[in-house]
């Protein structure tokens, strides 16, 4: 079965046009570097271990999950500062909650637990290629290969221009915790949005400091936009690709992390009947007012939110899955499993 995606329009100037030569050259150098091929990561927690967690079903409504190993919780004051967010334009419908779904039949090999969108081009889009999203199973192996197109209207927001990429991502299938934690990549994609699109992690351009985009406010309405090379992604979650009953529903895939676990919507049931939902939080918190690289301004206190140090959670069937949460880190805080696809 073929879906519609219901498109976004944006009829804003982009901020760089209005900035004049001085700015573009500027924003330029803030941006320019964001895909580049990056040797270093972000540093590894004081903790190696995991912080082991009660599962989801366990958590009630209105209560703050806590890490054994937590000795006192921040104030939730403490919390990285919310942004103004860029916002879709107001002659915009939601996206049709049925275009999220399992897709099957037309891939081949036992994908039938993978929610991959079935994309198809944007009419907002006729300047660029149509997104292409295919994806296969073999043994142990997901194979995921895309264009990197958005099929949400794309709106530019730098001077990159979008441009079609040719990405071949595998994941493992059944992916198992490896014995320590891995560092998120300081550049280049680290997960999968179900749409195809990259997912970095939430830090800039080198020549930038590795500052926080979403916190700089550099992204678009959908939390993302392109580098240099053309290559759109995403730093923090792309509400413009879900519905908001989609957002809100307990298992939500909005993507997979190079270690093949899934990265969730940040709502779970609050009871066993799940009658209703609680919203969870990232237990990173702002503990440097002066540091420009976003892992320096931020450090994992155990027991501040819901979640563990890599901003995941033990599932109820003995399984783990990340979540994209509204502050830092956004997806990932580190790997719980071994990565794939990182840049050398």
């Amino acid at each position: 079965m073929k879906t519609t995606i219901t498109p976004y329009s944006k009829n804003t100037q982009p901020f760089y046009a209005k900035i004049g030569a001085l700015g573009l050259i500027t924003t330029s150098l803030l941006l320019g570097a964001c895909a580049g091929p990056q040797r270093i990561q972000a540093p590894l927690p004081a903790n190696p271990p995991v912080s082991q967690v009660p599962a989801i079903g366990n958590i009630g409504a209105g209560q703050t999950q806590t890490s054994p190993n937590s000795t006192a919780a921040l104030p939730r004051a403490n919390q990285a500062p919310a942004p103004t967010p860029v916002t879709a334009p107001n002659n915009t419908s939601p996206a049709p909650a049925s275009k999220l779904a399992v897709v099957n039949g037309s891939f081949t090999g036992d994908c039938t637990n993978y929610r991959f969108q079935k994309v198809s081009a944007n009419p907002k889009n006729s300047a660029y290629a149509a997104p292409i999203l295919t994806f296969s199973c073999n043994g142990n192996t997901v194979t995921i290969k895309s264009n990197g197109i958005p099929n949400f209207e794309y709106v530019q927001t730098n001077p990159n221009r979008l441009q079609a990429q040719n990405y071949t991502w595998n994941i493992a299938q059944k992916p198992a915790r490896a014995n320590a934690i891995t560092a998120v990549p300081m550049g280049g994609p680290s997960a999968i949005a179900v749409n195809g699109i990259p997912i970095f992690g939430p830090t800039e351009a080198p020549n930038d400091g590795y500052q926080d985009p979403y916190l700089q406010g550099i992204l678009d309405f959908c939390s993302g936009h392109p580098a240099q090379r053309g290559d759109y992604h995403f730093h923090a979650r792309p509400n413009c690709i879900l519905s908001d009953s989609e957002l809100k529903k307990p298992g939500t895939v909005i993507g997979y992390a190079f270690d093949g676990f899934p990265i969730l919507s940040p709502y779970v049931c609050a009871d066993a009947a799940c009658s209703s939902t609680k919203k969870l939080n990232s237990s990173w918190r702002v503990t440097s007012a002066t540091a420009k690289n976003a892992w320096e301004k931020h450090s994992y206190v155990a027991g501040a939110g819901d979640l563990d140090r890599c901003n995941g959670l033990n599932q109820p069937d003995g399984s783990y899955a990340y979540y994209a949460t509204d502050s830092f880190p956004y997806f990932m805080g580190c790997y719980v499993g071994t990565p794939a696809n990182i840049r050398p």
